[in-house]
């Protein structure tokens, strides 16, 4: 049995504040932003176009979604992007002012940094030294 990676759901406040922060912060490619209803809309990035995984970014419908805004991973990261360059895209991503909370170390298995997105989710930046 196949399966995949696709979609990962990230809530978030609004979507357009959303989106300007992933394409122009993150360098992120919007994938896709279809309008559902007049307030609901089906709003994808991911960090270029071949990706095979997505972040849907996504409004909270109730109200027990909005306290998970900025949350979702409790004090770990949400999500890890892995790059062959960290120390270029961690300089890249602190010139557009992402916010990082923990600098380049060494670990193990290579190299990590760790930022927050605009709503508080920690994401990990790492990389690999011993799967190249």
């Amino acid at each position: 049995m196949e399966m995949k990676l696709h979609i990962v759901t990230l809530f978030v406040k609004q979507y357009d504040e959303a989106i300007a922060y992933f394409t122009k912060k993150l360098g992120f490619t919007l994938i896709e932003d279809i309008l559902i209803t007049t307030s609901r809309r089906w709003v994808k990035v991911a960090p270029d176009i071949q990706s095979p995984v997505h972040v849907l970014l996504h409004e909270p419908l109730v109200k027990e979604e909005i306290s998970l805004i900025g949350k979702q991973a409790g004090s770990r990261p949400l999500i890890a992007l892995s790059t062959q360059d960290l120390h270029t895209v961690v300089k890249t991503l602190m010139n557009r002012g992402v916010q990082f909370t923990k600098p380049i170390t060494k670990e193990v298995y290579g190299e990590r940094a760790q930022f927050k997105d605009l709503y508080g989710n920690l994401w990990e930046l790492v990389q690999y030294s011993i799967f190249s």
